[in-house]
């Protein structure tokens, strides 16, 4: 069994194993250790989940940094980049790094809630029971999800086309969202729920995160804005594609799937990309397959000593400065 340190996910995320073991293949994955001191590979997920002089005997070249933004959210300081050999994202900025892999890795949020800022688990929603869970009850037409968050031009987007939505829907559409109409779980907006609006924060190839995964755990027809390459990754029949940027289309193109009855006529494939979603998309999936690829059970191991990204850069650089000051 290969061991595999896994810094910057919550432990939460453990409930998306099998009997919330921890185990996939043949690897066991152990989060946010700091006694850890040897592994087979080491994956980080946060910039800043490390502390500086964080350190574990590992193979070089079993090092990966999985980037959580795109360009427009977050640039990442290339020191703390150039620290990873292998780096997974879609960010299309050049960094100069020894293997750069265009994929975005992303776990599903249905059964995680997030109430008083205190991240929990609702066990009915753990990856077994999802295995087993039948369609539900769907009572409910379509929903969407937006916030008040202003940071960046696809949130603007987003919030002037629910606008739009509301005004063309009314009352047949819910909104829900932080700052708009508050939920502790995915589940509570999208189990009961027929259609949803996924809009991502960012139109990006290959940039496909939570906002689609989620509705197809809960068998969810996805009505979608994002990466333009989704069909690459899922069943074209399973989802429909938007442009909020071109409103009067894509209210045009939700009137059709609603009155066209999509998600009795596309079940199925909703299952089969519900099903690509807990296996073959799982986290702890692509982390066994991206370590069981090159399998080298002979690798060398080094000590890996690994900084936070906030240790780089000019704030870092004044600190020390100030200190050497105070010194003299």
């Amino acid at each position: 069994m290969k061991i595999i340190k896994v810094s910057g996910l919550h432990d939460t995320i453990i409930h998306q194993t099998l009997d919330n073991r921890g185990v996939w293949d043949n690897c066991k994955f152990v989060l946010n250790d700091p006694h850890l001191d040897e592994c087979d590979a080491w994956f980080v997920f946060d910039p800043n989940c490390l502390k500086e002089g964080d350190k574990c005997l590992c193979p070089k070249d079993k090092v990966f940094y999985i980037m959580g933004e795109p360009d427009c959210i977050h640039i990442y300081n290339d020191g703390f980049i150039k620290q990873f050999p292998n780096v997974i994202g879609i960010q299309k900025k050049h960094y100069d790094v020894q293997n750069m892999f265009r994929n975005y890795w992303c776990m599903w949020f249905v059964g995680l809630s997030f109430a008083d800022g205190v991240q929990r688990i609702n066990p009915e929603f753990d990856f077994d029971k999802l295995l087993q869970m039948p369609v539900p009850q769907k009572d409910k037409l379509i929903s969407v999800v937006s916030s008040d968050k202003r940071m960046c031009e696809g949130h603007v987007q987003r919030l002037e086309f629910v606008d739009k939505l509301k005004e063309h829907f009314g009352d047949k559409i819910d909104v829900f969202g932080r700052g708009i109409n508050s939920f502790d779980d995915k589940a509570d907006v999208l189990m009961s729920y027929k259609y949803h609006i996924a809009i991502e924060n960012a139109v990006q190839d290959d940039y496909i995160t939570e906002k689609l995964l989620d509705p197809f755990i809960t068998y969810t027809y996805p009505i979608y804005h994002g990466a333009d390459n989704v069909g690459n990754y899922f069943n074209n029949n399973s989802f429909t594609q938007i442009d909020i940027r071109k409103p009067e289309k894509s209210i045009k193109i939700i009137e059709d799937i609603i009155n066209g009855d999509l998600f009795d006529k596309r079940l199925e494939y909703i299952k089969e990309s519900r099903e690509k979603v807990l296996k073959q998309y799982n986290l702890f999936n692509k982390m066994a397959m991206m370590v069981n690829q090159s399998n080298n059970s002979n690798s060398k191991k080094h000590l890996i000593k690994l900084k936070p990204e906030n240790a780089y850069g000019y704030k870092r650089k004044i600190k020390r400065i100030i200190k050497k000051i105070i010194k003299w």
